[in-house]
């Protein structure tokens, strides 16, 4: 699939996400699909996440694997002149939007729990305050770090690490697994792994807490027990990155202009 012209056909079904729908079914009535309202169980072929990161990263982990089309919604994202949302379903059903692949994270528990990410997985401490988390970590059954004290920890994708990774860190990467420490008492701040690696993480003072992306499900992991992170098989099918993360449309957003 390399662009939205060989994906789309009369009537495809399509479900639409977000807190603004009603603000976006108007204008796809031009459009040769078929909406499928938020009580239709058929599975979509294509899913709209109209909204910011959070709806696309929601959409991703409601309808993992499917095509998604990311568009900000008028109401709390301004956009620049040539992003409105009339000029994105424009470029998309004339066919010039590209799918990108991007890579996932998941994250696997002792207990059999497994958490997909399609930006970061944390484990934080959420008990108390003043505590921090103590692990050790293996990269591919080998001793990395015998002991890592600090107040979170960060797995990220390239495309997740313009988000908590870079608010951490400072800098994003481009390719890999990465791993950043939050106010690390001592080694690195973080490090860039190869996509392939196999983190595993040995709780040696809890409990901590895992989380992936804005989910509000957030799982414990208890002291002595491991946790399993790496690249997910299956990744997300995206049209419209370029438009959705905008320069920019994000400058905009960034100083609050209306």
């Amino acid at each position: 699939m390399n662009n939205s012209s060989s994906f789309l056909h009369d009537g495809l079904a399509v479900k639409v996400v977000g807190r603004y729908v009603a603000e976006l079914l108007p204008l796809l009535q031009k459009y040769p699909v078929r909406i499928l309202p938020p009580e239709d169980p058929s599975a979509p072929e294509l899913v709209i996440a109209y909204g910011g990161d959070g709806t696309l990263l929601g959409a991703e982990r409601d309808f993992p694997g499917i095509p998604k089309l990311p568009l900000r919604d008028k109401s709390h994202n301004p956009r620049c002149k040539s992003h409105s949302e009339e000029q994105c379903l424009e470029a998309f059903f004339g066919g010039a939007y590209a799918c990108e692949t991007l890579g996932k994270l998941c994250a696997r528990l002792e207990d059999g729990q497994e958490l997909l990410a399609l930006n970061d997985i944390v484990l934080s401490r959420q008990v108390h305050p003043l505590g921090a988390i103590r692990c050790r970590i293996e990269k591919d059954g080998i001793l990395l770090r015998p002991q890592v004290i600090a107040d979170c920890l960060v797995f990220s994708t390239p495309s997740g690490s313009t988000g908590y990774f870079q608010s951490v860190t400072r800098g994003t990467f481009a390719e890999g697994l990465g791993l950043a420490y939050g106010n690390p008492m001592e080694g690195e701040a973080f490090q860039i792994f190869p996509v392939n690696s196999r983190l595993e993480i040995k709780i040696l003072r809890g409990p901590a807490f895992v989380q992936a992306d804005n989910s509000p499900e957030v799982s414990k992991v208890l002291e002595g027990k491991r946790l399993i992170v790496q690249a997910a098989p299956q990744p997300a099918r995206v049209f419209g990155m370029e438009a959705f993360r905008c320069r920019e449309c994000y400058l905009l957003r960034r100083n609050g202009t209306r």
